[in-house]
This record gives structure tokens, sequence and C-alpha cells, in this order.
């Protein structure tokens, strides 16, 4: 299979007709293959208008998984550019990409430089789509040992202190959910803060989920929190929850390849219900409607 008979294949991708070959083939070949892939993002970042609406061409949305998948740096500004476009772009370019997976995406293509990913974070401008995306994948840096848990903290700190405006958002719910994911109990007073100021929504997460996390062992909300990261992209794995092609990908790959989610921690209960407001058994410190109970 010729390059250029690769990338056809991608880009008028059909659900009936999952590209397992031009895939395997794509990896295989990475070097010859990966300035056609930045370039089909390119287009992405400089001409969005020609892909909004344009379901026919579905290049850029394999490319973003593929350069992903080669943890390459020359997609990362591109990629940056890509989570600076107004939201009328952003849904029809990350079409079929879920949601979890734009923060591992980032994560993969940024080689350790946090720095673009924290310019996203303190934009006011930038869609909050995509700064909440921008600051989970700092946890998956964390978990993936790119980058420290301290120093995620320690800016997570500032961001709490001066760097975010004081708006209620699900930017700030999404900042004290990854601070106590991270175990950032030093935090807990600028957390109190927010959190009476208002501007964290009270479904999402509140203090008593707050206190209920941070009353357990440190190393227990650590291993909750690695055990469900999304991690770093993995296209055999990835590829698998892009929601249109997500059967189909199934049917095609050996079951010891296919995505599989891993249930909660067991527990055995006293009682035989749990209340939607009570804590969740798993030990996640949330509240069991917002974790297991969601499902």
């Amino acid at each position: 299979m010729q390059i250029y008979d690769i990338l056809n294949v991608l880009e008028n991708h059909r659900i009936d007709q999952f590209p397992e070959e031009a895939l395997k083939e794509a990896i295989r070949r990475k070097q010859e293959i990966t300035p056609y892939l930045l370039r089909a993002i390119d287009i992405a970042a400089e001409e969005p208008d020609l892909l909004t609406g344009n379901t026919s061409n579905n290049l850029h949305l394999f490319a973003f998984y593929l350069l992903a998948q080669f943890r390459e740096p020359m997609a990362y500004p591109i990629i940056i550019k890509i989570f600076k476009l107004p939201a009328r772009f952003l849904g029809c370019l990350f079409r079929d990409i879920l949601k979890e997976d734009r923060s591992s995406i980032l994560a993969s293509v940024c080689d350790g430089d946090i720095v673009p990913i924290k310019s996203l974070i303190e934009n006011p401008s930038v869609f909050e789509t995509s700064r909440i995306d921008a600051l989970i994948s700092l946890q998956i840096l964390v978990y993936e040992g790119i980058l420290e848990r301290k120093e995620v903290l320690e800016y997570f700190a500032e961001l709490f202190q001066h760097k975010l405006e004081k708006e209620p958002s699900p930017l700030w719910d999404h900042l004290v959910y990854e601070t106590v994911q991270l175990y950032g109990k030093t935090l807990q007073e600028h957390i109190y803060t927010i959190l009476e100021n208002d501007l964290v929504n009270p479904d999402f997460i509140c203090r008593e989920d707050v206190d209920t996390a941070f009353s357990l062992p440190e190393d227990t909300v650590l291993a909750h929190s690695r055990y469900n990261c999304r991690g770093l992209v993995d296209v055999h794995r990835f590829l698998g929850w892009l929601s249109p092609v997500e059967e189909v990908f199934r049917s095609h790959v050996p079951t010891a390849d296919r995505p599989h989610h891993h249930p909660a921690s067991t527990y055995v209960r006293e009682h035989p219900k749990i209340g939607r407001n009570d804590p969740c058994p798993c030990g996640s410190g949330r509240k069991y409607k917002k974790c297991c109970g969601a499902s």
C-alpha cells in the first residue's frame, strides 16, 4: 500500500469499512507519513472553514491520534492553535473524538513542555472546554511520570491565587476536582475559599466531597486516580473509543487487544442501598451520584 493509498483510505473512511490495514501501514511507515499527517492538522488549524460541515473528510481525525501515538512534538504547536479556535470550529474538528481523548492527545505530543498548555488554561478568550482539556492533560502527565506532582500542585496554587478570573465556571469545578485527584491537601484552604465564593458548582463537587477525599490516605486517593487516568494515546486502544467506529473496531481486533473498562474497586456494603449523595463506596471521595452511580 502506497502512502497516498493510506491517506485516501483514512480520508474517506466509512463506518462499514474499518481502515485496519491502512492504520497498521501508517504506524509501520511512521517517518514517511508524518509530514502528511502534520499537513492535515495544519489545514484544520489554518483553514477550519474547509472542514466545517464536511463530514466526508476524516483524515485530520486519524492524524490527531496517529501523531499522538508517534509522540510527535511538531504536532504540538499546531494542536495548541486548534485548541484556541472558536467553539464553532472545534465541534466539527473534534467530531467523533471523545472529550477525554482531547486531553490525552495534548499530553501525548507536548514532550514535557507545559508552557503552551498553561497559556491555554490561563487565557480567558480560549473556549472553556479547551481550557479544561488542557488542565486535565497535566494530571495525565503526572501519572505518566512526565511531570512531578509537586510541580503541578504548585502551579494549581498559582491558578487558585491569581491566574484565573474569579467568576463561576466549569474551569473552577475541574481545578478543584483535579486538585483533589492529585491529593493536593496543601491547597485545601484555597479550595475552601473558592467554594465559599460560589465559584464552583456544588452538584459537580462540594466541600463534603473534598473533605471526604482528604480524609482518606494519600496513597488510596492517588492509586484510585492513577487507575482511572486516561493516559497517553495508544491508537489500538483509543481508536476503539471513537464513537462511530467503536463496535466495528472491536469486531476487527483480537480480544486481548480490545479496549475495556475496569470496574470500580469492590466494596462490601452493610446496607442494601447507597444514597445518591452518599460518598461512593469505590473510594474515589466523590458522591455516589457523580461516580459509580452515574452509570
